[in-house]
């Protein structure tokens, strides 16, 4: 009998062991979490509420420039002293109802 006949596994003594273990589902979840979180912090970013224009200076305001001549600091006011505060008011009877209601 041939050799070439017999199963191949016969005479393939070598140990062969193989590495199942589950890196790639791994690498992905890190993949998809950094993209998401990518995109979080854009939107925070971006976001203005209703505009479709991205706002990035924070201020809607025109400048405006004063054209009155300067004047020298004045000296600072004393304060004054504060008034008394007013007295609680005390009320002299408790409200009454103008009629009684009429069911009907």
């Amino acid at each position: 009998m041939d050799p070439m006949d017999r199963e191949p596994n016969v005479y393939n003594r070598e140990t062969n062991v193989y590495d199942n273990t589950g890196r790639g589902s791994n690498t992905l979840a890190y993949v998809i979490g950094g993209l998401v979180v990518a995109l979080g912090l854009l939107a925070f970013l971006f976001y203005d509420g209703g505009s479709n224009e991205p706002s990035t200076t924070g201020s809607t305001g025109t400048p405006t420039e004063s054209s009155s001549p300067s004047k020298a600091p004045s000296a600072p006011v004393t304060p004054m002293t504060p008034a008394a505060p007013a007295a609680p008011a005390t009320p002299s009877s408790p409200a009454a109802p103008a009629a009684p209601a009429n069911p009907q």
